[in-house]
């Protein structure tokens, strides 16, 4: 079965290990919204999950399981 770009996307921040990696998948992330690969439901998740993990990689927050 293949992944939908959100399932990939969402694959991709859990791999982020980085800040400097987290802000070029946030521009990825941008190029591909406003190409229309993501809903803007979708892309507002993303954010989200991507300002989570900004605060685990700056010692804010740990990771919710």
């Amino acid at each position: 079965m293949k992944k939908s770009n959100y399932e990939s996307a969402l694959e991709r921040i859990a791999k982020v290990k980085d800040m400097e990696a987290l802000m070029r998948l946030e521009e990825s992330f941008e190029r591909l919204y406003k190409h229309g690969i993501f809903t803007e439901n979708e892309f507002q998740k993303l954010d989200d999950l991507m300002c989570h993990k900004s605060n685990v990689l700056r010692g804010y927050e740990s990771l919710r399981k």
